[in-house]
């Protein structure tokens, strides 16, 4: 079991998404997004509250999420349309508790949700982490109420593990969580039936996929 699933691409591209490592010139599109979006999201997301920020603290953050994924600590991503470059949202691979786990953690903006961009990025993320990562189980926290959130796992193939009760005031809004996991891709699993994301390091050189 190896002590630290191996570094993630910077770059991961979909049919419809580019999910890449954020960079400080993000700052602004992020506080535009964020804007439009921290009212609906506090219901789900503890750090939404901390939102909106002021753009120097953003572009802190922002430098901060870049170091840890450069440094191979961990993973966070932005979403970003492929053809228009807008962002549509965050997502990462995050190192949890025991050796070899990962987690996907996701959000949307409003006005990208209802054409299954979410279930195209969480299998290409399934994909790099059990295949290019080698991590040995992948999963998925969310809240049971959160209909939308939980479908994804759910539609890719995910096994529901357990149902776990949050400590008061651990997350606002939050007082279970949902852990949906997978640990190989099997041939018949919806994850399969995507096509394997382009991958590519931070300067843009293509990554080939594991033989």
């Amino acid at each position: 079991m190896p002590a630290m699933p191996r570094a993630v691409p910077h770059r991961v591209v979909t049919e419809r998404v580019v999910i890449r490592a954020y960079e400080v010139t993000d700052a602004e599109e992020m506080d535009a997004v964020m804007v439009a979006n921290h009212v609906r999201l506090r219901e789900w997301m503890a750090w939404a509250w901390d939102e909106p920020q002021i753009l120097e603290t953003r572009r802190n953050l922002l430098r901060y999420f870049r170091e840890r994924f450069d440094a191979g600590e961990d993973w966070t991503m932005g979403m970003f349309d492929r053809s228009s470059g807008a962002l549509l949202g965050g997502t990462g691979l995050h190192p949890r508790g025991e050796p070899g786990l990962l987690e996907i953690g996701y959000w949307l903006a409003a006005d990208a949700e209802g054409r299954g961009l979410m279930r195209e990025v969480a299998a290409a993320l399934t994909q790099v982490a059990l295949e290019v990562a080698h991590a040995n189980r992948v999963q998925v926290c969310c809240d049971p109420a959160n209909v939308r959130s939980r479908g994804v796992p759910q539609s890719l193939g995910y096994t529901r593990v357990g149902v776990r009760t949050e400590p008061e005031g651990a997350e606002v809004g939050r007082e279970l969580t949902e852990v949906w996991a997978m640990t190989d891709l099997s041939p018949d699993s919806p994850v399969a039936a995507y096509p394997r994301p382009g991958l590519a390091d931070a300067d843009g050189r293509d990554i080939a996929w594991p033989a």
